[in-house]
């Protein structure tokens, strides 16, 4: 979780994402792999006006949509483009998994 950008688009800290909107699905993070940029992957994404929203963060660009209109988000076609290969999507419970095994490595040093 880098910066954030992670906690709710235009929240507070603290706040996540279901607490503040039920209707939003989770903040799905695309970790990039260089030399591929954050602004590189916002200019590729198809955002549907009112379904999905997109933000920027250092190698990182977190992505939201309203559930009820999954099925109308053009989000998905990311993975049509020729640099999906130089990234990887991850699920917010992955993601904060894999932040809770990287702190425990860190206190075992």
């Amino acid at each position: 979780m880098r910066g954030n950008a992670h906690v709710r688009f235009g929240g507070r800290a603290g706040e996540t994402e279901r607490s503040r909107d039920r209707h939003r699905a989770p903040v799905r993070p695309y970790y990039l792999l260089p030399p591929l940029t954050p602004n590189e992957v916002l200019e590729a994404l198809i955002l549907k006006d009112g379904i999905d929203a997109a933000r920027t963060g250092p190698g990182v660009v977190y992505t939201t949509r309203l559930i009820e209109r999954a099925a109308q988000s053009g989000l998905s076609r990311i993975a049509s483009h020729p640099f999906y290969r130089r990234m990887t999507i991850r699920n917010w419970n992955t993601t904060r998994k894999l932040l809770a095994m990287m702190i425990e490595a860190r206190l075992d040093v």
